[in-house]
């Protein structure tokens, strides 16, 4: 039987299943195009939250210096705690509108949302630092290792950063290894120019590329001035 000779509705039954079928590819299509665009679009928010957190906890650090004419906090500030990179939290989280005295994993303004931790090495920083005891749930350290050769803030008065568009201020702990949290190809991969979210002394954040000379971690050294870096250890200029 011919096409011409089917019943009227069979042949409108036919038509409407290729359409469908059209449909569909077409929706596919689509959604080969859109799904990227998605995917980046929640990562560019999940950034976003990040950049808010630092500068929340780059203020907190700022009120805490006003209250202690400029000084920012080093290793004798904290009793017990010479690793103010990350004790800082314990003395500036009230200025964060946090009341408690030990950190807590309900401190979410120290969070990063893709805070992975290590994948590898002790197993004490497997977990993601915003849910670990040992670093008060903070995914954010303080430019504060004040035995880098580079020099960092740990106790400088607020006054003596020269540059403080450029003067590093916090950051994800990734800044401590070149590592990439929001990147997951690259995580655990130490490299030149790897990204990791940074707040600066005058209140900005920002996603920064970090200059890695291996295999001395970032905080040794104030990248060089020819390499389209914008950040400095030491708060110098």
């Amino acid at each position: 039987m011919t096409d011409a000779m089917k019943p009227l509705s069979v042949r409108a039954a036919a038509f409407t299943l290729i359409e469908l079928l059209v449909v569909i590819a077409i929706i596919a299509i689509l959604a080969g195009l859109l799904l990227p665009a998605l995917a980046h679009a929640k990562a560019k928010g999940v950034q976003a939250k990040c950049l808010s957190n630092l500068k929340q906890v780059s203020l907190s650090l700022r009120l805490y210096g006003d209250d202690f004419d400029e000084k920012l906090p080093d290793q004798n500030t904290v009793p017990g705690r010479t690793d103010i990179w990350w004790a800082y939290k314990l003395v500036s989280m009230r200025y964060a509108g946090i009341n408690n005295t030990t950190g807590s994993p309900s401190d979410t303004v120290y969070h990063c949302p893709t805070d992975g931790g290590w994948k590898t090495g002790p197993a004490i920083y497997q977990m993601p630092h915003k849910n670990n005891p040992v670093l008060d749930y903070n995914s954010y350290v303080f430019n504060g290792i004040n035995t880098s050769p580079a020099g960092s803030l740990a106790g400088m008065r607020l006054s003596r950063c020269l540059n403080p568009v450029r003067n590093l201020f916090t950051g994800e702990w990734t800044i401590h290894r070149a590592w990439e949290w929001h990147s997951r190809d690259s995580r655990e991969i130490p490299r030149d120019k790897a990204v990791a979210l940074v707040g600066y002394v005058d209140g900005h954040s920002a996603a920064t590329k970090l200059n890695y000379q291996a295999p001395n971690p970032p905080y040794n050294y104030n990248p060089p001035s020819n390499g389209g870096y914008d950040y400095n250890w030491d708060g110098g200029p």
